[in-house]
C-alpha cells in the first residue's frame, strides 16, 4: 500500500509540472497618431501563411509537448484592428462598397520559444514577421515588417503572460506596417 501511495505521489508530482497546451487571443492594438487619408475606400485582407497554426510550445523541454496555438477568429481580429487604424488614419474601410485600394497582409512569422536556462530561469524570444501588399490602380507596394523581442522571466509565463507578450510583437510588427512612409505615400497618390 505504501508503494502504490509513493507511486500515485510521483505520478501526480510529474503532472504537476507538466505545461498544458494554451490557446491565445489574438487581439493586436496600434495607435493612429496622423490623419492623411482621403475617404478612399480600402479593403483589407489577413492570410496566415506559416506552416503550422502553431505559435511555439511553452516548455522548453523537447520532451514536453505544451503547444500555444491562437484562438479562433485570429485573423478577423487583425483585420478588425487594421480597419479601425485606417479610419482612424482618415480612410474609408466598408467591404460593401467597392475598394478604391487594396491591403492585402500575409502572416510569415510568428513564434515563441522559451529557452530556459534552468528551472527558475525562462528566456522568451519572440518574433513576428508581417509583409504586405498594397494595390491601387493596377499598380503596387510590397512592404516586410519583423519585429523581435525577448523576455527574462523568473516563473514559467501564465496563459495571460503569454497572450500579452504575443499581441505585444505581433503589435509592433503591425503598427510598423501602419506607419510605413512609402505605403502611406503609395496610399494617397491620386
Amino acid at each position: 500500500m505504501k508503494s502504490l501511495f509513493s507511486s500515485l505521489l510521483v505520478v501526480l508530482t510529474l503532472a504537476a509540472c507538466a505545461y498544458p497546451p494554451q490557446q491565445v487571443t489574438i487581439a493586436p492594438e496600434v495607435s493612429s497618431e496622423n490623419v492623411y487619408g482621403k475617404g478612399q475606400n480600402v479593403a483589407v485582407s489577413v492570410n496566415d501563411l506559416r506552416a503550422s497554426p502553431e505559435i511555439g510550445n511553452r516548455s522548453a523541454d523537447a520532451e514536453h509537448d505544451s503547444p500555444i496555438t491562437p484562438a479562433d477568429n485570429y485573423l478577423a481580429n487583425i483585420e478588425a484592428t487594421t480597419r479601425a487604424a485606417l479610419m482612424a488614419h482618415g480612410f474609408n474601410s466598408d467591404p460593401s462598397l467597392q475598394a478604391d485600394a487594396e491591403l492585402i497582409i500575409n502572416i510569415t512569422e510568428l513564434s515563441y520559444e522559451n529557452i530556459a536556462s534552468n528551472s527558475h530561469l525562462h528566456n522568451i524570444k519572440l518574433q513576428a514577421e508581417l509583409t504586405s501588399e498594397v494595390k491601387k490602380g493596377g499598380k503596387f507596394y510590397k512592404g516586410r515588417y519583423q519585429t523581435s523581442v525577448d523576455h527574462e522571466l523568473g516563473i514559467s509565463p501564465s496563459a495571460a503572460k503569454n497572450e500579452s507578450v504575443i499581441n505585444d510583437v505581433l503589435s509592433k510588427s503591425l503598427q510598423s506596417l501602419l506607419n510605413d512612409p512609402k505605403a502611406q505615400a503609395f496610399l494617397i497618390q491620386e
